[in-house]
């Protein structure tokens, strides 16, 4: 056996195709156990039963035969001869896999296709090389190859993952409560069938781009950012009179005020923007309107900043939610255009009537009083206010007996004021001069 198969597998060449490299090996590689097979040939019939025993002995006499496998395998050298001709094969046919891929490229959809990967089946090569291998002689074997082909690519989920409707950036409140511009976003969409069919007869490698409808919105985020409290609404300053304390009352109402923003539609609240007015809040007594006398309250004076305020409202042409006027009149705001205020008891209200948010600044400067609404001004109008007085009410003096009071001394209880009856007009112009309301 081992000298046949020296004779037959010496001169045996075995070529390997694969696409289009060929590798040759010789029959030097073969081998085959001979001791084995001869082993396996003797055993024949003798490993079965008596009675199966002699029915063998008995078919052999009569002609019969017992085909024995021979089985050629791969010598120590053949083993590494295969290896080293497979990683040939494999450097010179392997394509690796590249996926499709595509891209956002300006107003484009880039899809590149994919490449089917091809690799070299090792283990399909080497039963074909062993299969050929068990027939002396010539051999020409095809090597197997693998193909692994790209994902496809299915352009409706493509689609879903770029369309997008256009909105416009707008403004509201974080958790924290402070105000943020939500971002705009730009209405993306393409034809998804359209490019589908444009896809599936590309070639692999190639390249194609397909249009997208790119809308962009009304109010982008740095369009908004370029209007967002831009404009003055409405501003009014009055002079502070009065004592130091008065004077500290205001300023520390002030601080309190400045930079609350309302968004649009929310009411601004003075007696919740302020709190209570406590010398733990900084505030100290000063003159105040009570029952109708004029005494120290802590926290008197910050009237003055609710009127400045309800005076700057009204040039924004906001709207006024409560307002209540004063007993008597003020001397800071012409009559008319005041607004007091009592903690738990009265309150002045507005509403940002704008679409979009509004921001107070409240502050004081030596002796004057300044507020101003920054916000957007896209209505444009201008307002003045007119105040017509109706009548008025002369005061009269009334004495009465005290007997605190020395004889022939009078002491001056009330201070008096003459009455009036006003009837205050917000108008309301265009831009061109015209009346509106």
């Amino acid at each position: 056996l081992d000298a046949w198969v020296e004779q037959a597998y010496t001169d045996a060449e075995y070529n390997l195709r694969c696409g289009d490299t060929t590798a040759r090996l010789d029959g030097g590689i073969a081998y085959l156990n001979g001791a084995a097979v001869a082993q396996d040939a003797y055993m024949v019939g003798r490993a079965e039963p008596f009675l199966k025993r002699g029915a063998v002995i008995l078919s052999h006499l009569l002609g019969g035969e017992t085909a024995v496998d021979c089985p050629v395998e791969l010598n120590d050298s053949g083993k590494e001869q295969v290896e080293r001709t497979l990683e040939e094969l494999e450097r010179a046919e392997n394509i690796p896999l590249v996926e499709t891929v595509w891209a956002v490229n300006g107003e484009k959809l880039t899809i590149t296709r994919g490449i089917t990967g091809v690799s070299v089946d090792r283990d399909g090569a080497l039963a074909a090389l062993l299969g050929a291998m068990q027939q002396p002689g010539d051999h020409e074997i095809e090597i197997p190859v693998a193909l692994t082909e790209p994902v496809p690519l299915d352009l409706q989920q493509v689609h879903t993952q770029l369309y997008a409707q256009t909105a416009d950036a707008y403004v509201q409140r974080d958790e924290q409560g402070e105000c943020q511009i939500v971002p705009h976003v730009v209405g993306v969409d393409f034809d998804a069938a359209q490019a589908q069919q444009r896809f599936d007869v590309m070639n692999e490698g190639d390249t194609a781009q397909i249009p997208l409808t790119i809308t962009l919105p009304d109010m982008t985020q740095s369009k908004l950012e370029g209007m967002l409290f831009a404009d003055v609404l409405g501003e009014c300053s009055t002079n502070i009179g009065g004592t130091e304390y008065r004077l500290n009352n205001v300023i520390v109402a002030a601080k309190a005020m400045n930079g609350t923003i309302l968004m649009p539609g929310e009411v601004f609240s003075y007696n919740k923007t302020l709190g209570p007015r406590t010398t733990a809040n900084g505030y100290l007594p000063a003159p105040a309107y009570i029952g109708g006398k004029t005494v120290d309250d802590v926290g008197g004076g910050i009237c003055q900043n609710s009127s400045t305020l309800y005076m700057a409202v009204l040039r924004a042409n906001l709207k006024i939610v409560t307002r209540t006027n004063h007993m008597y009149t003020v001397g800071y705001v012409p009559d008319g255009l005041d607004a007091t205020v009592a903690y738990n008891a009265i309150d002045f209200q507005f509403r940002n009537s704008t679409p979009h948010p509004i921001r107070i600044e409240a502050r004081v400067s030596g002796r004057t009083m300044i507020v101003k609404l920054h916000g957007t001004d896209t209505e444009r109008v201008t307002v003045k206010m007119e105040t017509k007085t109706l009548s008025t009410t002369p005061y009269q003096v009334t004495y009465k007996p005290d007997s605190t009071v020395a004889v022939g001394k009078t002491v001056v209880d009330t201070t008096a004021y003459t009455g009036r009856k006003v009837q205050v007009f917000r108008c309301v112009y265009d831009a061109q001069g015209n009346l509106l309301s």
